[in-house]
């Protein structure tokens, strides 16, 4: 088993993609499914032990979700991403609804692909988090407001430099986080994202909507620069995920 999260996030997503295909015998899946289903639900033991967890501390939903020492999975870097999507699918294909709601951003289990993108005073507002503290309560993969193609991107909270957010509109930093996001996040990403796009319902179920336009602005920004940093550090994943990610995402509206 690979001991970091951008390989876990990589071999999720392809197990994913590949439950999804069309022209496979289920019986040729059926080993891979039930497999998967397993890790949703082994995850999903953790995910209540967390909500069960902060629940005896007197923290609830969102006010739980911000306490992340009391957590597995918040954004941070590339550690924790690939543990979400398992456990939806596994409560969609079950018709678990507390496995899907154990997901849901007012959760008080707080999942890394969401706390790592957000829309400026929108979804960071909506979700309560402190935005000035300088806690590392962000990871950094971060989206910044609006839909502009200059390589602006969020700072992480973590960093000096970002103490005083959401400043977007003084907040001129450029490229914060800008290692991780190339090595160790949004590029392990691409099977999970399409998977949870094409599957009917998925991306209601997910409900964290920047999750989804993030992965579409990295792919058109960075895939813009060429045969440069991009190509290079994409090498760290399954080429086959990006090549269906190009092939399919345009028709999932991602």
């Amino acid at each position: 088993m690979p001991d970091y999260g951008r390989e876990i996030y990589d071999q999720t997503g392809a197990a994913a993609l590949m439950l999804l295909l069309k022209g496979q015998p289920m019986q040729q899946k059926r080993t891979l499914l039930l497999s998967y289903l397993q890790l949703g639900i082994d995850l999903y033991g953790i995910a209540c032990a967390i909500r069960d967890s902060a629940k005896k501390k007197g923290f609830e939903g969102l006010q739980a979700r911000r306490q992340h020492k009391l957590s597995c999975w918040p954004g941070g870097a590339g550690h924790h991403n690939g543990r979400k999507w398992p456990v939806l699918f596994a409560g969609m294909m079950l018709g678990n609804q507390d496995m899907i709601d154990i997901t849901k951003d007012d959760s008080p289990v707080a999942w890394s692909e969401d706390d790592q993108t957000f829309i400026i005073d929108s979804v960071r507002t909506k979700l309560g988090y402190p935005v000035a503290t300088g806690e590392g309560e962000w990871g950094v993969n971060h989206f910044l407001d609006g839909d502009d193609d200059d390589g602006r991107w969020e700072a992480s909270a973590v960093n000096e430099e970002a103490k005083g957010l959401p400043g977007q509109t003084e907040h001129k930093r450029t490229n914060q986080g800008l290692k991780y996001r190339r090595c160790c996040t949004t590029n392990a990403g691409w099977g999970t994202v399409l998977a949870a796009a094409a599957f009917p319902g998925a991306r209601e179920a997910w409900g964290h909507e920047p999750y989804f336009l993030y992965q579409r602005r990295y792919r058109k920004v960075e895939g813009a620069k060429g045969a440069g940093d991009f190509l290079a550090w994409r090498r760290y994943v399954g080429d086959w995920q990006l090549k269906m990610f190009d092939r399919h995402s345009e028709a999932h509206n991602v």
